[in-house]
């Protein structure tokens, strides 16, 4: 029999995501063989480990590895798997040589989720960007100052790293794998019978965790990616658009013509959308919220916030707490 045209083998990190794994798998799957017969021909996949001893999922399900590490065996992407942050060793120091063995060997490395914090820890992605998903960009600063976030898109393609916030973002990062080396065929019929839009090359925006508007253009989700992104300290416009690669001035046109308005005040309803959250799932003082949404202070939050919801942030904690006990029995 041939050799596949597109060898695979994970890595998956203690408590990884299902979702990601399963729908990089699921494309390789449905890619690598006619109808729906799995049958590894065209595309091979492992689960790679030092040991035997099955790995958890952040969901609490087990996955059992394949394969162990071998220092003979081809992949052609290895694909580092993450999922909850916690401190403390995520791979063996067997597997940690193995990754770097693979990318002194040029063999092509993806981080998944939080799987990136791997390989930025390992020295493996020293001066180049990092695509994550816009809820980790805080974590990865943190951990790593030097590392450069990308949070706008679903996946980033630099050579011999690649990068994925995870998510659905996985299988359409899986996807064009696929295209690449088994035909853009494979590719569709795969995401087709996932029922996966696909996307143009890792270049869509990931999905915003605002819901001001379920269509807009890419260009006006990456903005408002930044903004969440950056929402305890809002960059100035200007800023903002040259992360873009657009005039200032366009951005202002962009923003009027799909919402009526300019980019401050979607900014600024971010902010104050994040502040509402924030006030109805626990009790962090009002100046903390404050600070944490980009407000100068809990005084510039109440006045902003009555504006918009025609109460203080007091009061509408007050307004959920009792809502919430009349719902306890």
């Amino acid at each position: 029999m041939a050799p596949p045209l597109l060898s695979v083998g994970f890595l998956l990190l203690p408590q990884f995501t299902l979702t990601p794994f399963a729908g990089m798998v699921d494309v390789l799957r449905l890619a690598a063989d006619v109808g729906d017969r799995s049958r590894q021909i065209q595309c091979r996949w492992e689960v790679l480990s030092a040991s035997q001893a099955s790995i958890t999922a952040s969901c609490g399900f087990e996955i059992r590895p394949t394969a162990r590490l071998t220092a003979t065996d081809h992949f052609d992407y290895i694909v580092v798997v993450g999922g909850l942050l916690f401190d403390g060793p995520r791979l063996c120091p067997e597997e940690a040589a193995f990754l770097r063995q693979r990318a002194a060997d040029g063999v092509r490395l993806i981080g998944v989720c939080t799987g990136s914090f791997e390989m930025v820890d390992l020295g493996l992605m020293r001066n180049r960007p990092c695509c994550v998903s816009w809820f980790h960009v805080a974590d990865l600063v943190d951990r790593f100052p030097d590392a450069t976030p990308v949070s706008d898109r679903l996946y980033l393609d630099d050579g011999d790293r690649i990068t994925c916030a995870g998510g659905a973002g996985a299988a359409q990062l899986c996807a064009d794998l696929v295209a690449r080396h088994c035909g853009v065929q494979q590719a569709s019929k795969a995401l087709r019978i996932l029922m996966v839009e696909r996307s143009e090359s890792g270049k869509g925006p990931q999905p915003l965790w605002s819901p001001m508007s379920p269509s807009l253009s890419d260009r006006i989700r990456r903005a408002l990616l930044v903004m969440e992104e950056t929402i305890s300290a809002p960059l100035p416009i200007e800023s903002i658009a040259r992360r873009l690669g657009v005039s200032a001035r366009q951005l202002e046109r962009d923003f009027q013509t799909e919402f009526g308005h300019g980019p401050y005040a979607a900014s600024l309803r971010l902010r104050l959308e994040r502040a509402r959250d924030l006030l109805s799932a626990g009790s962090a003082p009002i100046t903390a919220i404050a600070l944490a949404c980009g407000f100068a202070d809990a005084s510039h939050l109440a006045r902003r916030f009555q504006e918009r919801y025609a109460m203080t942030p007091t009061g509408y904690r007050r307004h959920i707490q009792d809502l919430m006990r009349r719902k306890t029995p």
